[in-house]
């Protein structure tokens, strides 16, 4: 079993003694995550989660970083007025290659449900490290890894929530509820990007 002392070897080490990929395995083997680190008081974030000067820009922002704002797509009336619907597919495509993202509001998903879905993370991860050490896991065939990788891996993933019978050790019934709302946002993601991009739906529901 490790310890929290396992967890020690992952603080900041001297330039000198710096071992990343000593680092990361010292990190990895302890099962314990991030929420593992901050349990034992750590204060300075660790040298393998900082990106390498040589890798980032340059470029400094300027003095107008406080009036950038992260894109808002607004789903409200997409089905109903063709005006905003078209209007929604030139802020998808703007975001998207400007961004990289962006936050979408009035999806159909009930408060509630995301707040229960909220909540159930949050159990997992107050459980005792020994618990969720269980579920701990870097083989990518296995159902409990992660699996948002892609817009073409949505539809899989949650037809793969389904299909589970427990997540994370937990009951699902949160989980399942919350994919059957998603899965209708995804659908309609779907159709949005294959007019942004020209692919057509059908294609990409066959990538699903």
């Amino acid at each position: 079993m490790k310890t929290d002392s396992d967890l020690q070897k992952i603080l900041p080490a001297q330039e000198q003694d710096y071992d990343r990929s000593e680092e990361l395995k010292a990190f990895d083997d302890t099962k314990a995550g991030v929420k593992g680190l901050v349990d034992t008081g750590v204060v300075t974030i660790p040298r393998i989660f900082l990106m390498p000067p040589e890798n980032i820009l340059s470029a400094k922002l300027d003095d107008h970083v406080d009036s950038f704002q992260v894109p808002v797509i607004d789903l409200k009336s997409i089905n109903l007025d063709p005006a905003a619907h078209t209007e929604v597919v030139k802020k998808i495509r703007n975001a998207s290659e400007k961004w990289g993202f962006f936050q979408v509001i009035n999806h159909g998903i009930p408060q509630d449900v995301m707040n229960k879905v909220i909540t159930g993370v949050r159990r997992f991860h107050e459980q005792p490290k020994e618990v969720k050490m269980e579920f701990y896991s870097r083989e990518n065939e296995k159902k409990i890894w992660d699996a948002w990788k892609g817009i073409a891996l949505f539809v899989t993933t949650i037809r793969l929530v389904l299909n589970l019978t427990g997540l994370w050790g937990t009951p699902n019934t949160v989980i399942l509820t919350f994919s059957q709302f998603f899965y209708k946002i995804t659908l309609e993601a779907s159709r949005f990007f294959t007019k942004i991009t020209g692919l057509m739906s059908l294609h990409m529901m066959e990538l699903s």
